[in-house]
């Protein structure tokens, strides 16, 4: 989740997060996680995937971009990663809470109960006509 995290608040393009990305020495963590066997996390790849994707989108600053790529450059690790494309990786469903959407949909004071299978009945017209008021 935190891989995913990174790959989507770098994903709007705020210089001044590139920036403290650079002073914290966080993308060279993140080229850490990608150097590392990441023994307890279950989907290894979609995670190297999320962080591949992040560290991307800290190279588009136009800004700090240029830096970025310096740092990227002289990695290692990152020459492994940086041609391929890894959206087959990526799961195709909200992973995090915060951005989950309802499953369901209905009015406000509907109940929790299921509706029903077949439509109401439909009301005599002929009754119905005499009852009018005019």
């Amino acid at each position: 989740i935190s891989c995913e995290m990174f790959n989507r608040i770098f994903g709007y393009n705020h210089d001044s997060l590139v920036s403290q990305s650079l002073s914290s020495g966080l993308v060279k963590d993140l080229l850490g996680i990608l150097g590392s066997r990441l023994d307890n996390i279950q989907n290894k790849a979609a995670c190297k995937a999320q962080v591949v994707n992040a560290l991307k989108a800290l190279e588009r600053s136009l800004v700090y971009g240029e830096e970025v790529t310096k740092l990227l450059k002289s990695s290692n690790v990152w020459s492994q990663y940086e041609a391929q494309k890894h959206d087959l990786f990526i799961e195709d469903r909200p992973v995090m809470a915060l951005t989950a959407q309802p499953t369901t949909a209905g009015y406000l004071t509907m109940s929790q109960q299921a509706m029903p299978s077949v439509p109401p009945p439909i009301d005599n017209m002929d009754t119905d006509r005499d009852n009018l008021l005019l």
